[in-house]
């Protein structure tokens, strides 16, 4: 490997474990604006699906950078696999969207109530077929989504706010 390949790598190997949450924070700014903005638009119901779309991907962020700090630091109880294969290329547990696999991952028990799984399986859903697309992309892996604001999103937040302070106290 030449000295340029093996500082890529190093690179590569520090935004796996420290770029997840600048990103995850970015995202939650964006939410945010949606947010804020719904009651400006009379036709938020098509926003609906953007705005959760950038929460998933939100949490997403928090996920995976809580799972690679927790790899990094050797305090996963679970097999660990390296972040990068041997060709360098990133892990395909990485490239995973399913937010209920990637608390298991980070090994994250905090979000096991009814709620909260229902939030963690529809955000998947979302970030999967329906934030980005008219029509699920594979039709028989989708399922309905119930998405309450007024009981979702403060538990969303709960949600992200423990990942931010549990990475942040890693840090």
């Amino acid at each position: 490997m030449t000295d340029e390949q093996k500082l890529r790598r190093k690179i590569f190997n520090y935004k796996i474990v420290d770029g997840w949450l600048p990103v995850a924070n970015s995202l939650l700014e964006t939410a945010e604006i949606l947010k804020a903005s719904r009651s400006q638009y009379s036709n938020y119901s098509g926003l609906i699906w953007h705005e959760l779309m950038v929460w998933g991907f939100c949490l997403e962020n928090l996920l995976k950078g809580l799972y690679s700090k927790k790899q990094t630091a050797g305090l996963l109880k679970s097999g660990q696999a390296k972040p990068l294969n041997d060709h360098g290329e990133l892990s395909s547990k990485k490239r995973d969207h399913n937010l209920e696999k990637w608390c298991q991952r980070a090994e994250v028990s905090n979000f096991k109530s009814t709620e909260h799984i229902r939030i963690l399986k529809n955000l998947t859903q979302i970030i999967i077929h329906h934030g980005r697309y008219p029509i699920p992309l594979k039709w028989s892996q989708s399922e309905g989504i119930y998405w309450d604001n007024s009981l979702h999103d403060p538990m969303l937040m709960e949600m992200i706010n423990f990942l931010r302070q549990e990475i942040e106290t890693m840090e």
